[in-house]
């Protein structure tokens, strides 16, 4: 929120809850079928939704599972390497 003070843990905090709501949407998209290929002929399943259904952009789902896709351990790194320090 503009204006608001925020200390730089909780930015961090902030960022890091963010990613792992990507991470997380990313790896349920990547487990979804893709809406034009996912039933043969005559199958009765209601579709999975479409990207726009969940109001998720194109580029947002390619994202998100890229970062669904990078290794635990290597993700875990670059968040804590990325944190910004608290001002000395």
């Amino acid at each position: 929120m503009p204006g608001f003070p925020c200390s730089r843990e909780a930015q961090n905090h902030a960022a890091h809850v963010s990613l792992l709501c990507q991470r997380r949407a990313g790896e349920l998209l990547a487990a979804t079928p893709m809406a034009k290929n996912q039933h043969g002929a005559g199958h009765t399943m209601r579709p999975a939704p479409k990207l726009s259904d969940l109001g998720v952009s194109r580029i947002d789902s390619q994202r998100w599972q890229k970062v669904a896709a990078v290794p635990e351990a290597e993700f875990e790194a670059h968040v804590e390497a990325e944190a910004v320090p608290p001002p000395a």
